[in-house]
């Protein structure tokens, strides 16, 4: 299992799994606490490159408007 962390964590986040493979994943992260500081840690670097991303976006589109 701790080789499909990455996958099961995207799949979680992105809310793509079978409502039994969530239920696991829930699971895990109530007895697993290693599998639990990657998912929040996953979870906080992708809101954290998100708002990034979208920062980004805002600039370059303020550059543009004011050229």
């Amino acid at each position: 299992m701790k080789e499909d962390y990455i996958y099961i964590i995207e799949e979680y986040l992105n809310n793509n799994l079978s409502s039994n493979e969530r239920t696991k994943v829930e699971q895990l992260l109530k007895t697993d606490k290693d599998f639990s500081n990657k998912l929040y840690l996953t979870k906080d670097l992708n809101e954290k490159l998100s708002n990034r991303k979208t920062r980004e976006f805002y600039l370059n589109l303020k550059k543009m408007s004011q050229t």
